[in-house]
């Protein structure tokens, strides 16, 4: 796979590209940086790239979806499909309160206090969940409207109150864009 970041602060470019290095590994053949448009459109000229990359929020998705086929592209899940001893059944995403990740698994936890074991990995999730859904913090996806209030803490660290009154943390630099999201 070949990559290229686009972003206007080089650290977080080169930063955007260590994450690439670190999680696609081998299968990472090159990854590029550029800080301008105009760089960005000499370096496509000269060499074709897999994935670009313009934001940083975007690349856990943008890397769910190069690594991952979506059974239906562009469309988000209505119901996820939960095992359990003999059945699947089928969970509505409105009834998913949040998703808590557990390795290359995760948890549903419902809006009635259920918690379903799910065999995807958060950053599928993210990927294939309507747009609603929101990466707190790296452990947690939640949907907007299940967040009541964000709460800020001392030693710069922040929660969100969920609309049952769990408290889930918040990443610190997920923080920013989840508060301008509210504003």
């Amino acid at each position: 796979m070949r990559i290229l970041v686009i972003g206007p602060d080089p650290a977080a470019a080169r930063d955007l590209a260590a994450s690439c290095h670190s999680l696609l590994g081998q299968r990472l053949e090159s990854v590029s940086t550029a800080t301008s448009y105009a760089e960005a459109e000499g370096r496509l000229e000269a060499l074709a790239y897999d994935l670009v990359l313009l934001t940083p929020e975007r690349l856990a998705r943008a890397l769910g979806r190069g690594e991952t086929e979506v059974a239906r592209a562009g469309e988000p899940e209505q119901y996820l499909a939960v095992r359990r001893r003999g059945r699947i059944d089928l969970v509505a995403v409105d009834e998913v309160l949040y998703v808590e990740g557990a390795d290359k698994y995760s948890e549903l936890v419902l809006n009635d206090g259920r918690r379903d074991f799910y065999d995807k990995t958060l950053s599928w999730l993210e990927a294939a969940l309507p747009s609603n859904f929101l990466r707190i913090h790296k452990s947690y996806l939640v949907p907007i409207p299940s967040i009541t209030r964000l709460l800020v803490l001392g030693g710069s660290r922040y929660q969100a109150e969920l609309k049952n009154g769990v408290r889930l943390p918040v990443g610190r630099t997920r923080y920013r864009r989840i508060r301008q999201r509210f504003l």
